[in-house]
């Protein structure tokens, strides 16, 4: 394989790790925003605010 083929591939791989890792992080604020009260919740959207 070329070496943009593979610095492609790097990037798609890259990408897709992201994206499941934000998706995660979506499903597990929500698991907690139901068993949790509404304090921790906000709590949790200001620390996912504060990284970006």
């Amino acid at each position: 394989m070329t070496r943009k083929y593979n610095t492609v591939e790097k990037r798609k791989r890259k990408k897709a790790k992201v994206e499941r890792k934000r998706e995660r992080v979506k499903e597990l604020i929500a698991k907690a925003a139901k068993s949790k009260p509404a304090k921790k919740e906000t709590h949790q959207e200001t620390v996912e605010e504060s990284q970006g």
